[in-house]
Order: structure tokens, then C-alpha cells, then sequence
């Protein structure tokens, strides 16, 4: 009689089960190049301290790093992640206001219970007053990769120096920053991938260099289902199961109107508690540097088009084209060699 383990580790064999952390690039860190190395591309992501706000130096320093600095037509990607994990965060501030006395541990139990119960339902307030006052913890993230090319020590180098440029420009725009290794790539990956809405505390992630990057990002109760409209995330820890409802908005084109000035507010609006954004969320900006012979011949196309049009009758049925004529030039000359660009 055939061993029944075997037979069901014969079936197991032949069965294939989707693993979502396949579909994740990661693989390898280089420790001594600070860059990660993975099957077909390479790349570095760096932390960076968020602001609150900015004014005309930090926007002038930074337009010069998007115009000069990055490579061209290689995107990089700066995440803005938003998230409730900030019980750490409240016992380092308590750590200076704890209480004395015979009562002190009462006190400060009392007092980290209050902070910590604010993060996960927001502050008590009077009936009247429906304000969105919750904790968050803010991070920002900066990631790039290129194609991989094996054996080439050009290529690493360059993406080193690529590195370097871009942290001492964000120096130089009052914007400190640090490096993210391994270590802290699979917490932070697992963050992003592990929500949990029941969790104040980051989860503990020791990394095992004998294993590829990707397998130690996703928890091995991850459940993810996609629906019509949205997704849902299923984790087990502790005997409980949460369940996170994933939600995706693209923007189909550039808004007419930045709010430059006062980006903060519009996460955590007072005045206007129905434009915020309560929710743990990841905003993901992607720029890409545009050649600038490519867009300055595809400017001037334009531009001699609208141009051309501007002047026949094609004008008196659509009003719009000697307005649309005239900004054509506005971003020609723009593109020009040598010519400021907003």
C-alpha cells in the first residue's frame, strides 16, 4: 500500500498555485555598490524627509535637478506613503512628557492609550465638530532602475554617480536624505504589500541573505482578491483576520491648478474635512525627463501647424486655435537650448 504523505506530496507537486510575490523584480542587493540587482534591471531607492510646504529657493532647487540632473526619458518615481504606524512614533514623543510619582505607570499607560486610540479612530471631539484629527506617519520614498546590462561596470558606475548627483541636489534643496539597503527594503516593501488596518506597529522582517528579495516582501498570509471596482487584502497574525479594501485613481491629465503652497492641508483639510484623505494612502509620482531635441523638433512642429491654421480661414470657425497658436510659441521657445523652463 502506497504511503499516503508521498501521494499528497505527488499531487501537491502537479498543483500550481499563484504567488503574488513572483510577480515582484526584486531580487538582490549589492552592498557595496548600494544598488539593487535584479533579474533584468538595477536600480537604488532613497528616503527622504518630508516637507511641509516650500517656497521659491527648494522649487528653483528642485526644477534644476529635474531639468539637468536626471537622466533622460528614465522615469523616476517618488512615493508618498501615508500610514497609521505610528505607535513607535508616540512612545519617542511621550518619552519627554511621562509622568512621576507613585501613580507614573497608571498615568503613562493612561496617556499612551489615549495617543494610541487618537491614531486609530481620530481624537474625540464634541458632537458638532466633525474634523478629521488623526495620527499619521509620513514618509518619502525616491526609486529608479534601468535596464540591467550584465558585466558592465560603465553601466554600475554611472548609476552610482546618478545616485550621488541626486542626493546632493536634494541637499542643496534643504531636503536630507539616506540610502535604503536591504534591510530596510523588505520592511518598507512589506509595509506597502502586508496593510494591516488593525496594526500601529511595523512589523519585525530579518532579512536572510540566502534568499531572494521578493520572497521575504509579502507575508505568507497574504490573500489578495481582485473585484470589479477594487481589490481586498485578507491577513492572518495573531489569531485574527483583517481585511483592507485596495482602491486605485489615475490622473488622465495634468490639473489645471496646483495647490503648490499648501500640498499638507489638502491631506488633512480642517476647514474642509470633506477633501481629505483619512485613509492610509501611497501617492506615486512618476517623472520622466523628455529629450530635449526630440521635444524641441516635436514643439515646432506643432507650432507651424497652429500656426499655419491660425492664419486661413480655419480660425474663423475655431476661435481657439490663434490662442492655442500663440502658446505653441511660448513652448517652443521653452524648449529651446538654454532657455528657462517652468
Amino acid at each position: 500500500m502506497p504511503d499516503a504523505s508521498s501521494e499528497a506530496n505527488d499531487v501537491l507537486g502537479q498543483m500550481r498555485f499563484p504567488q503574488f510575490s513572483r510577480v515582484l523584480p526584486y531580487r538582490d542587493y549589492d552592498a557595496e555598490t548600494g544598488l539593487f540587482m535584479n533579474e533584468k534591471t538595477m536600480g537604488f531607492m532613497l528616503e527622504a524627509q518630508p516637507i511641509n510646504g516650500a517656497n521659491e529657493t527648494i522649487v528653483s532647487s528642485l526644477e534644476n535637478l529635474m531639468r539637468t540632473k536626471l537622466p533622460r526619458e528614465v522615469p523616476v518615481a517618488v512615493h508618498l506613503v501615508s500610514s497609521h504606524l505610528v505607535g513607535q512614533d508616540i512612545e519617542y514623543g511621550l518619552r519627554e512628557l511621562s509622568w512621576t510619582g507613585e501613580k507614573a505607570d497608571t498615568f503613562n499607560a493612561i496617556t499612551r492609550a489615549y495617543y494610541l486610540r487618537a491614531a486609530e479612530e481620530g481624537f474625540p471631539l464634541p458632537d458638532h465638530l466633525n474634523l478629521p484629527l488623526t495620527l499619521r506617519n509620513y514618509r518619502v520614498y525616491i526609486s529608479c532602475c534601468v535596464p540591467r546590462k550584465r558585466g558592465s561596470k560603465a553601466s554600475v558606475m554611472e548609476m552610482e554617480n546618478q545616485v550621488k548627483i541626486i542626493r546632493a541636489s536634494l541637499q542643496g534643496a534643504q531636503i536630507a536624505t539616506r540610502s535604503v539597503d536591504a534591510d530596510a527594503f523588505i520592511r518598507i516593501a512589506g509595509e506597502m504589500i502586508n496593510h494591516n488596518p488593525d496594526a500601529l506597529y511595523p512589523t519585525e522582517r530579518e532579512l536572510d541573505p540566502l534568499k531572494d528579495l521578493n520572497y521575504q516582501c509579502v507575508d505568507d498570509t497574504f490573500d489578495l482578491k481582485v473585484k470589479a471596482d477594487y481589490m481586498t487584502l485578507g491577513l492572518r497574525g495573531n489569531g485574527r483576520n483583517s481585511t483592507a479594501r485596495i482602491m486605485n485613481f489615475q490622473l488622465t491629465k495634468n490639473p489645471e491648478l496646483a495647490f503648490l503652497w499648501n500640498m499638507a492641508d489638502n491631506y488633512s483639510n480642517l476647514l474642509n474635512p470633506e477633501l481629505s484623505v483619512s485613509c492610509p494612502f501611497i501617492l506615486t509620482l512618476v517623472l520622466s525627463v523628455e529629450d530635449q531635441v526630440k521635444a524641441q523638433n516635436e514643439a515646432n512642429l506643432k507650432f507651424m501647424d497652429l500656426e499655419k491654421k491660425s492664419k486661413t480661414s480655419y480660425a474663423k470657425f475655431f476661435p481657439g486655435v490663434a490662442q492655442e497658436a500663440k502658446s505653441g510659441a511660448i513652448c517652443a521657445s521653452a524648449c529651446r537650448p538654454g532657455s528657462p523652463r517652468w
